[in-house]
């Protein structure tokens, strides 16, 4: 609200004047970079909190935990789209959160089972595993391009 106010101010004197001084109003701005840092900080807890939960207690993520994960990311997205530089900075945010989501999934996946050669027909234990860890990251990018 205040970037909208002072970008008013900012034309509306710039159109009144005949000769207007080149006014920026950043530094009416910069009283605010404290609370832009709380906000920044509350937004990513607020992005990490589905992606820890989702892999708490080493388990796999479910369909709702990555449904979560992505309606957080859209809301995240939907109150920052009316200033570019914070949209900018709350994607940051999401970065880290889908970083935190693959660094989870590396870690909980099965380094020793990544295809069956035992020509047995069924799966074993950890090939399962990393199924359904393939699954969540596709499902989370479907997510995530359905939003963009």
């Amino acid at each position: 609200m205040f970037r909208g106010l002072f970008s008013n101010i900012t034309l509306s004197y710039s159109i009144t004047k005949t000769n207007p001084e080149s006014h920026d109003h950043s530094s009416m701005l910069h009283p605010l970079i404290p609370f832009e840092s709380i906000y920044l900080g509350k937004s990513l807890s607020r992005l990490l909190d589905p992606v820890n939960s989702a892999f708490a207690g080493n388990k796999l993520p479910s369909r709702d935990d990555v449904d979560r994960i992505t309606r957080v990311i859209s809301s995240e997205l939907e109150i920052a789209k009316f200033d570019f530089g914070l949209i900018k900075l709350i994607t940051n945010n999401i970065k880290k959160a889908l970083l935190t989501f693959a660094t989870k999934c590396e870690g909980i996946a099965s380094p020793d089972q990544l295809f069956n050669v035992s020509g047995v027909l069924g799966v074993s234990q950890g090939l399962q595993r990393n199924i359904e860890l393939c699954n969540a990251v596709w499902r989370l990018s479907q997510g995530v391009w359905a939003i963009v």
